[in-house]
């Protein structure tokens, strides 16, 4: 079965756990505590390493930032890319587009 990677901050643990007890195809990349303060983008980097996430100069989002992508399934018939950028708040990203990976 392929997973889906989820990660997020100590406010997220409990929607996390409510997840992972119902859907059993989630992985989950942390934090595991929320009692311990810490910072989403620290796992938000973890979640980028294991999906191939780079900058994709030929686009900006209508706000002027940098659009990232991010490949899931590569080099499967399953594949497809992520068109994302950071905000609109701090510690937050956007999903701009998902689309199948010719």
């Amino acid at each position: 079965m392929k997973k889906i990677l989820i990660a997020s901050d100590h406010r997220g643990v409990k929607l996390k756990s409510f997840l992972l007890g119902k859907l059993s195809f989630l992985e989950d990349l942390g934090t595991y505590d929320e009692k311990i303060d810490v910072d989403y983008p620290d796992y938000a980097a973890k979640l980028a390493q294991k999906i191939n996430t780079h900058e994709y100069e030929r686009l900006s989002s209508i706000r002027g930032k940098k659009v990232f992508e991010a490949y899931a399934e590569n080099k499967t018939p399953a594949a497809y890319r992520i068109f994302w950028e950071y905000g609109p708040r701090e510690g937050q990203i956007t999903i701009l587009s998902i689309v199948p990976h010719p």
